[in-house]
């Protein structure tokens, strides 16, 4: 089986009925399990990640993406919910969002963050219908699949092997570094598994 993130050719030529199709079940959904469909005002986005242990320098076809990324958030944005699986956080990963977080302070001292975790379903209801959707991590087939069915404004890094197919207007192709094992391992960076480690990770995220 392929994942969508590596196999360009086919869903992309059928994203309406992707959204359409999406759309209809996650309707569907929230009517059987008493949920609410997640609403939003203009001046609010989705920021989400992919950060665990399993793909911290680990994984080739994941990576999380340079600081640089959140050039990309509208000025319009004042509210950024930060939507992440809690169940698979590492001591790593709660460092990088907490050293995102105050990075993004420095840059937009506007804009109010919040951590926003829920199960799988709410948070790919979220990715789906935020206004505005930024992805900080590559190789995300989750991120992929929910913001096919966006409508607003989607940020998000190329596919596997740098491929950005056309999928509309409001799909915007990333161009920031990302830190793939590739990457640490020509900077000789090792997975994290004490603070010096993360800090030399995060110190070339914020930089690159």
């Amino acid at each position: 089986m392929e994942y969508a993130h590596k196999c360009v050719g086919a869903w992309n030529y059928i994203r309406n009925q992707i959204l359409e199709d999406t759309r209809s079940a996650l309707a569907r959904w929230a009517q059987l399990n008493n949920e609410t469909i997640p609403s939003f005002t203009p001046s609010e986005m989705v920021m989400y990640d992919r950060c665990s242990e399993g793909n911290t320098l680990r994984h080739p076809e994941y990576g999380p993406v340079a600081f640089s990324a959140f050039k990309c958030i509208p000025k319009t944005v004042t509210v950024l919910y930060h939507v992440y699986d809690e169940a698979q956080t590492t001591f790593f990963c709660d460092a990088l969002r907490r050293e995102q977080t105050k990075y993004l302070k420095s840059i937009r001292p506007d804009i109010n963050v919040i951590q926003s975790r829920g199960s799988a379903s709410q948070d790919f209801a979220k990715l789906v219908y935020a206004p505005y959707v930024l992805i900080i991590s590559a190789g995300s087939t989750f991120a992929l699949w929910a913001t096919l069915a966006n409508v607003g404004h989607v940020w998000i890094p190329p596919l596997y092997g740098g491929m950005t197919p056309d999928v509309g207007s409001n799909y915007h192709w990333i161009s920031t570094p990302i830190l793939y094992p590739s990457i640490g391992k020509k900077l000789n960076f090792t997975e994290p598994r004490n603070t010096r480690d993360a800090e030399k990770l995060i110190e070339w995220l914020r930089n690159a």
